[in-house]
C-alpha cells in the first residue's frame, strides 16, 4: 500500500484526530485552518505530496500573497500550527499503529518543524528572495546555517522584515527572549 502525503490526506488526518479525540477539537480546527490557508498557495501537483515541499518557500509565498491581511504574530502562529500538523501527519503516515500526537507537558500542541521539512529545506537551501518592493535587510544576504529557517515578517504596508537563521527547534523561552529584544526597539 502506498503512503499518501497529499493535502487531501492531511485533511482526512485532521478529521481522524478530532473524531478519535486524539487532540482537542479546537487544536485540530486551528491547525486545519492554518494548514489550509498556507497550503492554499499550492498547485495540484505540489499538494499531491507534502513531503516534497520546502516549507520556508511555501510560507514565503503565502506571506507574499496574503501576509498584509494578518498581523505578524498571527503569521507566526499559523506557521507554528502548520509545522505541528505536518510533523504529526508525517509520523502518522509512517507508522499509524504507533502514532501519538506531539504534546507539551501542559497538554497543548507542540510547535516543532517537521523533520522531513527541515531535511528538505537543508537539501534545497537557497537564499530567500525578498518580497517585491522591500529592501533586502543586510543580514538576509548571508546564508543560514543548516537546521535554521528564514522567516519573512510583514509588519505593515510596504515593510517586511526577514528573520534569518532562526533555529528550527526554537523554544518558547528563546522566542520570548527574541520578542523582548525586538520590543526594546519599538518607538512609543
Amino acid at each position: 500500500m502506498t503512503k499518501d502525503y497529499s493535502l487531501r490526506a492531511l485533511n482526512e488526518f485532521f478529521d481522524y484526530l478530532a473524531n478519535k479525540h486524539l487532540l482537542n477539537k479546537n487544536t485540530v480546527q486551528s491547525r486545519k485552518g492554518a494548514a489550509n490557508k498556507i497550503l492554499g498557495v499550492l498547485d495540484e501537483q505540489e499538494a499531491s505530496d507534502l513531503t516534497k515541499l520546502d516549507l520556508d518557500l511555501v510560507f514565503q509565498r503565502f506571506a507574499n500573497k496574503a501576509g498584509k491581511d494578518y498581523k505578524p504574530d498571527s503569521l507566526m502562529v499559523y506557521r507554528s500550527r502548520l509545522g505541528s500538523a505536518l510533523n504529526d501527519f508525517f509520523q502518522y503516515v509512517e507508522n499509524p499503529a504507533q502514532f501519538r500526537p506531539s504534546l507539551k507537558a501542559n497538554g497543548s500542541a507542540t510547535a516543532k518543524k517537521p523533520a522531513k521539512t527541515i531535511r528538505k529545506a537543508d537539501e534545497q537551501r537557497a537564499e530567500a528572495k525578498p518580497i517585491a518592493g522591500t529592501p533586502t535587510p543586510p543580514m538576509a544576504m548571508h546564508a543560514s546555517s543548516p537546521g535554521s529557517v528564514n522567516v519573512p515578517v510583514p509588519l505593515r504596508e510596504g515593510v517586511t522584515v526577514q528573520i534569518t537563521g532562526l533555529p528550527a527547534d526554537l523554544t518558547e523561552a528563546e522566542a520570548s527572549r527574541l520578542a523582548a529584544i525586538i520590543k526594546a526597539y519599538a518607538m512609543a
